[in-house]
């Protein structure tokens, strides 16, 4: 029997740790898989698999917009360039894929829907099924309600989001499939003492840290948590804040905030990106994961959390509530609330060992239900034009 055809699309680079275990996991499941996407933002992702890696998309911007610090920190410009070149990443697709035997095409992201549907449109008149991964789920967005409801099925990564996509789009619920996020997979390094992981990052081995992790973009509602800082400070002196990331914004305002605040001495700034050789330092340094965030549908920060260990305080958005179990892998609480951040955080600070077995408890479910060979099986199922709704996400309750 012929081995499914699949083509994984994400133009934008946005998710090539998650795409490079899917692509892989996917082969194991008889898939032969061809990566479309465009050149890495900040550092290669190493390939897993035998899988052909095609760069259609923003050929010349990709460098460009790798090297300017400008353009990484003024989002309407760098969407503005982008957009004028992601057509011809379009087109480039459509002419590689227009004569093959029909297969799958596997979307992570539509990065201009309208354009996309055409694209969609085009390929399902010549029998090739059009799969859809709604990583973010903008249901109050019409281009997102056109995205969705031209393809044949849609993954979503949790319940409450599946539900979302119906009700936002008016999609049949059979077309919409709950697949967890998978884990860190291969990409997840080795657990290192928490006093080494501190000693290698420069960080003083006394005291609770917290930490903030990732691109710093606005919906992360970092401000939020530098508020909570001083609160904390009142029970936990010695607790200190990492915030390490490249910032996708300009980082002044909150430097502003962090000294009119008084807490430049309990917050230490990496603001760069964070090679994926030295992901697992940072997060083995600190005892609990902090996500602020006003807005989101599901976090890779809590993936990385998760896989190493690592209890999260997160705010009430998207899918977090769904993938944290309240007492048990984490605390959630309501979203820009100094006070609410603070008070969870002491929570948590409070009791170390519990803590620890937060995060292990953590790690096992993620270990569980979010392996690559159960995602990529689910994946491989729904591939098939007439399989059956992926109902259950498996999410400890």
């Amino acid at each position: 029997m012929a081995r499914m055809q699949v083509v994984m699309m994400d133009p934008g680079n946005f998710t090539p740790h998650y795409v490079a275990n899917l692509c892989a996991a996917l082969e194991e499941q008889d898939c032969q898989v061809e990566l479309v996407t465009s050149a890495p933002h900040f550092e290669a992702v190493p390939q897993l698999g035998t899988h052909k890696v095609s760069r259609r998309f923003f050929r010349l911007a990709s460098e460009r917009l790798g090297r300017s610090r400008l353009l990484r920190r003024q989002a309407w410009l760098r969407k503005s360039i982008k957009a004028l070149s992601y057509p011809a990443g379009l087109w480039r697709t459509w002419r590689a894929l227009k004569d093959r035997p029909p297969g799958v095409l596997h979307v992570q992201w539509g990065l201009l829907p309208l354009l996309d549907i055409l694209l969609f449109s085009a390929l399902r008149r010549r029998g090739w099924r059009i799969v859809y991964t709604a990583h973010e789920v903008f249901s109050e967005n019409w281009t997102f309600r056109r995205l969705v409801q031209a393809a044949d099925a849609v993954i979503a990564h949790t319940a409450g989001l599946a539900r979302k996509v119906v009700d936002g789009s008016g999609i049949a619920p059979e077309k919409v499939h709950v697949i967890t996020h998978g884990n860190l997979g291969v990409f997840r390094a080795p657990d290192v003492n928490p006093s080494e992981a501190r000693r290698v990052l420069g960080l003083s081995p006394e005291g609770p840290l917290l930490l903030f992790f990732g691109l710093i973009r606005p919906y992360k509602g970092l401000q939020y948590l530098l508020e909570a800082i001083p609160l904390v400070r009142q029970e936990f002196p010695q607790a200190h804040l990492l915030i390490a990331g490249q910032p996708m914004q300009r980082f002044s305002g909150y430097q502003k905030l962090i000294d009119g605040l008084g807490i430049a001495g309990s917050v230490t700034l990496r603001l760069q990106y964070v090679p994926l050789a030295e992901v697992h330092y940072y997060f083995c340094a600190a005892g609990l994961v902090v996500l602020p965030y006003v807005r989101c549908s599901l976090s890779g920060i809590l993936t990385m959390a998760f896989g190493y260990a690592r209890p999260v305080v997160a705010t009430s958005v998207g899918g977090l509530p769904e993938a944290i179990d309240e007492g048990q892998t984490g605390y959630i609480v309501a979203p820009r609330s100094p006070e609410a951040l603070a008070q969870a955080i002491c929570r948590g600070l409070r009791q170390p060992a519990l803590l620890e077995q937060m995060g292990r408890e953590g790690r096992r479910w993620q270990q569980e239900v979010c392996s690559w060979s159960r995602v990529a099986r689910q994946t491989r199922q729904l591939y098939e034009p007439h399989s059956q709704p992926v109902l259950k996400p498996g999410f400890p309750r």
